[in-house]
């Protein structure tokens, strides 16, 4: 028997495969404590999806964030506090559209927390011309640390998505996984590290993560990526401030 939402259940499939380096993206309508709509997507769910989903089961309610496996468990993260209720929501939605079985573990992100004004989800996926958007320096005063950590971020995170437009182009089978990869780089990339441990931990990230090595040798006919080099350099400001 076919689901009800074939485009859910294929999605789903993907989470179940996909790392918190390299996440799918999830958007959810809740109607009460008892229904609602999810979808599961590659890409940036836009508003337009959102707001068919609301019209669809009535709900008003958004929660949005990234999905992926973690030890058997469908991990859904945000950028707050998930509701009590969505755990049983998100259960039985997938049972019923997608015709799965899984234990959703919603849970909440503190990278995510500081990213939510800069890359809201919801919002749409590209710019005019079909490249991902430019992300802008922000427009706070930071320390001169911080200030030079968020510049090194901004350019890499652009040299990131560029090259994430000129893979997705080539149409290539596994072009749309390798973007996926490359958008899981930029989401570990908080732009405001604020303690001494996410400092420690985007160091050790950088270092040691085989998906940021492997991106910095695409080849030169794609582009060219320096990810490590600079963005190390700016945390070693952020450890001696």
């Amino acid at each position: 028997m076919a689901a009800a939402d074939p485009k859910l259940a294929a999605a789903l499939k993907l989470a179940k495969a996909a790392t918190k380096d390299a996440p799918l993206l999830f958007a959810m309508v809740l109607k009460g404590t008892n229904d609602g709509v999810l979808i599961v997507s590659k890409m940036k769910i836009s508003p337009q999806d959102i707001a068919h989903a609301k019209s669809k089961c009535g709900g008003t309610t958004v929660l949005s964030g990234r999905c992926f496996n973690e030890e058997g468990k469908l991990v859904f993260e945000m950028g707050k506090a998930p509701p009590p209720a969505m755990a049983k929501v998100l259960k039985e939605i997938i049972t019923r559209d997608a015709e799965m079985t899984s234990t959703p573990l919603p849970r909440l992100a503190q990278d995510m927390v500081e990213q939510a004004p800069a890359t809201p989800i919801g919002s749409p996926p590209t710019s005019q011309g079909g490249a991902l958007p430019s992300v802008q320096p922000q427009t706070q005063e930071p320390s001169a640390a911080l200030a030079a950590w968020q510049a090194a971020r901004v350019q890499a995170v652009n040299a990131i998505r560029k090259v994430a437009t000129v893979v997705a182009k080539t149409k290539d089978e596994e072009s749309g996984k390798i973007a996926l990869m490359l958008e899981g780089i930029v989401r570990r990339l908080v732009p405001n590290p604020a303690s001494a441990d996410q400092v420690a931990d985007l160091e050790r990230y950088l270092r040691e993560d085989g998906i940021v090595a492997a991106a910095e040798q695409v080849p030169t006919a794609i582009g060219t990526l320096r990810i490590r080099e600079p963005l190390l350099g700016a945390l070693q400001q952020l450890k001696t401030r």
